[in-house]
């Protein structure tokens, strides 16, 4: 079985713009989604409180800039998605919070330029693990690091795969369980196989090592609870 392309991805996307478009609960087939919304907002704010600039990557229906605007009300928001749904969605709720400018970039994190030096804040939630291979994450996360200002932050909430097969096994259970708490409409199997066609999530050593490579400094995980995680860093 072949992985998605970019354009399969950009039509199922298109296609489920209100499932990512709630403030209340998030993205609700991840686990922790609203405390994480929370979290990764409050520490770009922690790190950058007089911010001006920031970066959505992959953002959906908007959630997390609407949250981040809430607590810097006067950013300049730039959202990127590979959906042109999305971005229409998402650009008409954050300007309707929003006292700063906002723009949109269609494209996919690899081959879609960004500007260098521009953004104070980037955050990315669950959109990275569709990237391949080891190339594709050492580019995205240095293309990132260059369209940061000094002192920039990015944090990052993502999928992740555990380092042990067993240790994966026991976070598909836990992961299952919350999904079909949340009515989950396929079967065990046939979701591992969605998810493995879309998916090449990567263990948090490999992810906070490509962050270090690409020149961050004081990489942390924030938060984890099964693959779903929180890790970032900061442009000295």
């Amino acid at each position: 079985m072949g992985y998605s392309t970019i354009d399969e991805l950009r039509e199922r996307f298109d296609k489920e713009v209100e499932r990512f478009s709630n403030i209340e609960t998030g993205h609700q087939a991840a686990m922790d989604s609203v405390l994480i919304m929370e979290i990764i907002t409050d520490a770009a704010k922690r790190l950058c409180p007089d911010a001006s600039d920031m970066l959505d990557m992959g953002c959906g229906g908007g959630n997390y800039t609407i949250k981040m605007v809430d607590k810097l009300p006067q950013l300049n928001c730039t959202l990127m998605d590979l959906s042109p749904n999305m971005l229409k969605c998402a650009k008409e709720r954050v300007e309707a919070v929003t006292a700063g400018a906002v723009e949109v970039i269609e494209g996919d994190f690899v081959s879609t330029p960004l500007p260098e030096n521009k953004f104070d804040i980037v955050l990315s939630g669950s959109a990275f693990h569709h990237l391949r291979e080891e190339e594709e994450w050492g580019t995205v996360f240095k293309r990132i690091f260059r369209s940061l200002k000094p002192g920039g932050c990015l944090w990052v909430s993502d999928v992740v795969r555990q380092q042990s097969d067993a240790v994966q096994e026991v976070m598909w259970d836990r992961w299952f369980a919350h999904l079909d708490g949340s009515g989950l409409e396929m079967t065990h199997e046939e979701f591992r196989a969605h998810a493995e066609k879309e998916d090449t999530p990567r263990p948090v050593y490999f992810l906070l090592q490509m962050l270090v490579d690409a020149g961050f400094e004081d990489v942390d995980i924030l938060h984890k609870n099964s693959f779903f995680t929180v890790y970032g860093g900061i442009k000295k």
